[in-house]
C-alpha cells in the first residue's frame, strides 16, 4: 500500500531526476540536524530516522574498514535514504488529504459581528436607568447597565452572560432565555424577539388573566353591528361583545362576572341548551377545543378550579372532558334554535387578540341572506327600543 502512494508520488513529477532531488531535500528538512556529507554522499549514520531498524548497515556495529568500496556504499546509502524520504513524504501527503478537522457536535453561534442576539440584548441594556435599578450611577462610559448588572439581575454568571452577548458558548436555554428577559425589563413583543433570534422559536406561552379589553377592541366589536362577536379569555370568560352578540346570543351585561363564562352556560343554563339544535355535537365540540385552548394557552392550572365546579354541577362536562378529546375549529357552524328569529346558522370565525394565545376573538357571521336580514332587523329594534350597548 505504502510502495502504491510512494509510486503515485514519483508519477506527479515529469521525470526521475526531479523526483531523486525533490525526495532528497525532503529528507534533509525533515531530519533532526544537517547532516554532513562524507566521500560525496549521505551515511546512513548522518540519516538514522530515514532508515528502517531492519536496514541498518553495517555502520552501527563495524568499523570503517567493514564498509567496503566509498563509492558502492555512497550509492547505495543514497538509494535508501531516497526511498526512505519518499515513504515518509508519502505518507505525510496521504495524511495531509486524509485529515479533515475535529469534528463536534457542539452548537456554535454566529461571532460577535455576526451575532444578532448580542446586539439585541446591548441595546437593550443601554436603554436602562441603572440609578432607578438601583445600581451606581457614576463613572460610566456608557449609558445603561453593565453586564455584570445584568447578570446579577438574571442570576446568571457574569461570564456566561458576556459570553452570550459575544456569541460564544452555544445557545442559553430557554429559561436562562427568560430571566434575562425579566432582568432587561423587556416587553412581551420584545422577549418572542429575543427566544426567536436565540433559539429560532417563540416563547412558551404563559397565560395571563384579563377581565376587560381595551377601547381599541372594543371599537372593534362595534364595527361589527350585524354579526355577533366577543373576546373571551382561554378560560372561555366573556370579557367584552357587541350588540348583536347580546340579541343574538346571550346578553352578557345582565349577568354577574363569574357567570359569563360560556361553558357555564351551555351545561348549567338550561335556556342556553335549548337553545342549541345539536347539543350532543355542539358539547362535544365545544369541551374538545376548551380543552386544546387551556393548553395552547398555558392555562392548565388556571383553568383547575373551574373544570372541577363543572363536574360537579353537570354529569355531561365530566364525563365528556374524560374522554381527552381535542378539536379545532376548522369548518364550524353554529346553529341555534333562537326565541324570536327561529332556527339560524352562523359560521364561526377566531382571531388572536394583539397576537395573545389567552385572548381570542370570536366573530359569527350569518350563513345565508336570509339569516343576515333577521339579524339586522331584530338588532335594529332593540337600539331602537334603548337597549344599551355594551359596556
Amino acid at each position: 500500500m505504502i510502495e502504491r502512494r510512494v509510486d503515485h508520488a514519483i508519477h506527479a513529477f515529469h521525470t526521475g531526476t526531479q523526483a531523486a532531488g525533490v525526495f532528497q531535500r525532503a529528507a534533509v528538512n525533515s531530519g533532526t540536524r544537517r547532516p554532513q556529507r562524507r566521500s560525496g554522499g549521505i551515511g546512513a549514520r548522518q540519516a538514522p530516522h530515514l532508515v528502517s531498524s531492519t536496514q541498518q548497515l553495517a555502520d552501527d556495529s563495524g568499523p570503517h574498514e567493514a564498509r567496503g568500496s566509498s563509492d558502492e556504499y555512497t550509492h547505495e546509502h543514497i538509494l535508501l535514504v531516497e526511498r526512505s524520504a519518499m515513504l515518509r513524504t508519502a505518507d505525510i501527503q496521504v495524511n495531509l488529504v486524509v485529515y479533515q478537522g475535529i469534528s463536534t457536535n457542539r452548537i456554535v453561534m454566529p461571532t460577535a459581528k455576526e451575532n444578532p442576539l448580542g446586539t439585541f440584548l446591548r441595546e437593550r441594556r443601554t436603554h436602562l436607568d441603572a440609578a432607578a435599578l438601583g445600581f451606581e450611577a457614576k463613572r460610566r462610559r456608557t449609558p445603561g447597565l453593565r453586564r455584570e448588572e445584568v447578570a446579577q439581575r438574571a442570576h446568571v454568571s457574569t461570564t456566561w452572560y458576556t459570553w452570550l452577548e459575544q456569541g460564544r458558548g452555544g445557545p442559553p436555554s430557554s429559561e436562562a432565555l427568560d430571566r434575562i428577559a425579566r432582568a432587561l425589563m423587556l416587553t412581551e413583543l420584545e422577549r418572542e424577539h429575543a427566544h426567536m433570534l436565540a433559539l429560532g422559536r417563540p416563547p412558551g406561552t404563559s397565560y395571563q388573566g384579563a377581565d376587560s379589553v381595551t377601547p381599541r377592541v372594543q371599537r372593534v366589536l362595534d364595527s361589527l353591528p350585524y354579526s355577533p362577536a366577543m373576546v373571551r379569555t382561554a378560560t372561555w370568560d366573556v370579557v367584552a361583545w357587541n350588540v348583536a352578540a347580546a340579541a343574538v346570543l346571550t346578553d352578557y351585561g345582565t349577568l354577574e362576572l363569574h357567570k359569563r363564562n360560556i361553558l357555564k352556560l351551555l351545561f348549567c343554563d338550561p335556556r342556553a341548551k335549548q337553545m342549541q339544535q345539536e347539543w350532543s355535537s355542539v358539547s362535544q365540540f365545544v369541551v374538545a377545543a376548551f380543552r386544546a385552548d387551556v393548553v395552547r394557552a398555558g392555562a392548565s392550572e388556571e383553568v383547575k378550579a373551574l373544570v372541577e365546579e363543572l363536574c360537579r354541577q353537570s354529569a355531561d362536562f365530566e364525563a365528556l372532558w374524560r374522554n381527552h378529546d381535542v378539536r379545532d375549529y376548522s369548518d364550524h357552524v353554529k346553529r341555534l334554535r333562537h326565541p324570536v328569529l327561529g332556527e339560524i346558522a352562523l359560521e364561526h370565525s377566531q382571531f388572536a387578540v394583539d397576537g395573545r394565545a389567552d385572548l381570542c376573538l370570536v366573530v359569527y357571521n350569518p350563513v345565508t341572506q336570509d339569516d343576515a336580514r333577521r339579524i339586522r332587523a331584530l338588532v335594529d329594534s332593540r337600539q331602537a327600543a334603548g337597549s344599551p350597548k355594551p359596556a
